[in-house]
């Protein structure tokens, strides 16, 4: 077997990679597809139940706080409550979110982008009616077992 003393062996016919037509090719198509690719994603619609889920919380917390509490008051746009163990509870409208503080300290943010809260007392307890800023309307009716 006779040694080579050059480092360039000869090039094979049928040699396959990729061209330089290949690649334009290739980068030609990715171009015209990558816009319809965004209009398609920007067309799609999609619906969140974040509202609903957090209105639910935000009653769900009502009752467990209006079962441990003894006393209540209700004002413009907030309800406080009296609890067993002395602390009172306040839900209320704050720019465009309900609020939760206890004894007036911090506050837990429980649903946010609300147009009005209201509380209204009726026989047998409170009735809450929140409007979203989209417009959805959410009503619950607390009972109040004294």
């Amino acid at each position: 077997m006779r040694k080579k003393r050059h480092v360039c062996s000869d090039i094979l016919v049928k040699q396959k990679g990729f061209t330089l037509l290949s690649t334009l090719l290739t980068i030609a198509i990715l171009f015209i597809t990558v816009p319809f690719l965004e209009y398609i994603t920007k067309s799609l619609s999609y619906t969140t139940n974040y509202t609903d889920l957090s209105a639910n919380q935000l009653f769900h917390f009502m009752r467990d706080d209006l079962i441990r509490s003894t006393d209540y008051t209700i004002g413009n746009q907030v309800v406080s409550l009296k609890a067993i163990d002395g602390t009172t509870v306040t839900y209320e409208k704050y720019e465009d979110i309900i609020r939760r503080q206890v004894d007036s300290t911090g506050h837990e943010v429980v649903i946010r982008n609300v147009k009005s809260l209201s509380f209204e007392e009726i026989s047998y307890g409170i009735k809450t009616i929140i409007i979203t800023m989209d417009g959805a309307v959410y009503e619950k009716k607390f009972t109040i077992y004294n």
